[in-house]
């Protein structure tokens, strides 16, 4: 059995207000008594938990995990993104990869920007592969490459920022093989530490092409941080920190589709050209799993506790 709308919006209300003014163990009403019911019936009885437990957002696809937030919904993911598009409003996404994800957990300056992105999507079977494994979804990623490649080849204003003109006309030279006839313009920046950006200046460029969408590709942490700095200054398009997906798209890279258990090891080609870069950064990600595996499995314990707690 599954509760009517109505009673889980009541259920909603009355336990985001039980937050809100003090935890009371007791509700003194019918209507609460009933609600709650409400509420364990949709616990116990769906296949995966949805609703708000206190002020969390927890359900199936949107969510709040490994200390940011997520969504793996990809046509949620790309309903939202189009939508700031035709309303020609500014929004910027955080592409969330192991290397991300690992950095979101020790600085928390960075953590904040990742968490104050509109949207972020999953570019990582093994963040999802966890997701899983504590939810008992099935989850998977929309990585930096296919969501590129979606986008590219679509009939919006693109603005490219950082990598270099060649391989911006790389690109350019593949969407030409496709028969595709797209606005693509190259903003360069130079190479300068995050801080010593010229951001208004760079904006003005942005802001006088009117652009759709702002690929930004100056790897991670740096880009997402540009993002988040010039974010102020701009005044349309849907800014992506995409890193290495221009690499991909021109085939520098190649976006292995195939999985073994659940995995597709992307990351694998990158080590044997990046070595140094990549095993670092996969060496990082391999430390930080257990104790990310296990900080959520325990905050997942306590949600649902809350939730049957609810007598």
């Amino acid at each position: 059995m599954i509760p009517y709308a109505a009673d889980m919006d009541r259920c909603r209300l009355r336990i985001l207000l039980s937050t809100e003014y003090g935890r009371r163990r007791r509700y003194s009403t019918v209507v609460g008594s009933i609600v709650c019911s409400a509420t364990r019936m949709y616990w116990f009885h769906t296949p995966r938990c949805s609703g708000t437990i206190g002020l969390i957002k927890y359900n199936p696809k949107d969510m709040n995990i490994f200390n940011i937030h997520i969504e793996f919904d990809s046509k949620i993911f790309c309903k939202t993104v189009e939508d700031y598009i035709a309303k020609k409003q500014k929004a910027y996404v955080c592409v969330v990869d192991a290397n991300v994800i690992t950095i979101a957990q020790k600085d928390l300056k960075y953590r904040e920007i990742v968490k104050g992105a509109n949207i972020n999507t999953c570019d990582g079977s093994s963040i999802s592969k966890m997701a899983n494994a504590i939810y008992g979804t099935s989850y998977s990623a929309f990585n930096g490459p296919e969501l590129f490649e979606y986008y590219i080849e679509r009939p919006y204003k693109h603005v490219l920022v950082g990598n270099t003109q060649k391989k911006v006309d790389q690109i350019k030279a593949k969407v030409a093989e496709k028969g595709l006839d797209l606005d693509l313009t190259h903003v360069d920046v130079p190479f300068v530490p995050v801080d010593q950006f010229d951001y208004p200046a760079i904006a003005k460029q942005i802001n006088e092409l009117h652009p759709d969408i702002v690929w930004v590709s100056l790897g991670a942490p740096k880009q997402e941080t540009f993002i988040h700095n010039i974010f102020p200054c701009i005044e349309q398009g849907v800014l992506f920190g995409i890193g290495a997906a221009f690499n991909f798209y021109t085939g520098d890279l190649h976006n292995n589709k195939k999985e073994i258990r659940g995995l597709r090891f992307i990351w694998l080609e990158r080590i044997f050209k990046e070595p140094k870069k990549q095993l670092s950064r996969v060496g990082k990600f391999l430390l930080m799993m257990p104790k990310m595996y296990l900080e959520e499995k325990k905050r997942a314990k306590a949600m649902k506790r809350k939730m049957v707690e609810c007598k």
